[in-house]
């Protein structure tokens, strides 16, 4: 369940990237008006630079309503940072890039608007997709 910091790790074996864990922390980042939820990433491992790569994280609170928090590459390009309330059913993009100034880390930012649907109450689960086969997870 996600409060101020919550984790997993995983040591499955999903060459070519092998997600190590995930991170969320809640709380206020310079930058970013409200409250934010920062999604961090760690691998092992070379991410592809062919092909698509997904990096989700997908969160659910006790009513059901669900949001996936993504960022997907083709060939090595950005090509999507969004989230999609599933209840919606329509896709927000977002401005930016991943944080990636960390070796084998990739960072994402949740913005209040997804915090304001899921409430105060939240449990989520992280996935790395290749190509359109989750590879790894962690969490859940």
């Amino acid at each position: 369940m996600a409060g101020p910091e919550s984790s997993c790790t995983t040591n499955e074996p999903s060459p070519p990237i092998e997600l190590t864990g995930t991170t969320v922390k809640v709380g206020k980042l310079a930058g970013h008006p409200g409250t934010t939820a920062t999604v961090r990433f760690t691998y092992a491992g070379t991410v592809p630079t062919s092909g698509t790569v997904l990096w989700s994280l997908l969160a659910t609170n006790p009513d059901g309503k669900t949001v996936q928090l993504g960022y997907k590459t083709l060939d090595g390009q950005r090509i999507a940072y969004f989230y999609f309330p599933f209840d919606e059913a329509q896709q927000h993009n977002m401005d930016g890039l991943a944080d990636e100034h960390t070796p084998s880390e990739i960072g994402l930012f949740m913005p209040q608007s997804v915090l304001d649907i899921l409430g105060p109450t939240w449990w989520w689960s992280s996935a790395v997709n290749i190509d359109g086969k989750d590879i790894a997870t962690c969490g859940g």
